[in-house]
């Protein structure tokens, strides 16, 4: 794993510790007020503090998080390797177009000499 995906997984990780022990604690506190309460304010509170524990402890999506975080990396290295393939290619014409440049100038001189003596091709 990538070091972002393992900065990415211990701050999911902490985070999602963070939110179980707060409701642990809160849990603690509130389970034994609910019975307290009238019975439909009872019952929705009991029902909202099973959906808050069946949330906090579902899986981390830590396979799925740490295939995105590869496939990023993956397709920053495939960029990179694209750039650097353009670079050599942006040498390569540079090289061409210097070798080039005497010939053009060569052209120039030619075609100056024929207008100079009015020698120059048919259209």
């Amino acid at each position: 794993m990538t070091r972002a995906g393992e900065e990415l997984r211990h701050v999911a990780g902490s985070a999602f510790g963070w939110t179980r022990a707060a409701v642990g604690a809160l849990d603690a506190a509130v389970v034994d007020q609910l019975d307290h309460l009238p019975a439909p304010l009872a019952a929705a509170g009991h029902q909202a503090r099973e959906l808050v524990t069946a949330l906090v402890r579902m899986p981390l999506p830590t396979a799925e998080v740490q295939a995105l975080v590869e496939q990023l990396h993956a397709q920053r290295r495939s960029i990179q390797a694209m750039e650097a393939q353009l670079a050599a290619l942006d040498h390569q014409l540079k090289l061409l177009e210097d070798s080039l440049h005497p010939v053009e100038v060569w052209v120039g001189q030619v075609q100056s000499l024929r207008d100079a003596v009015g020698q120059t091709e048919p259209a």
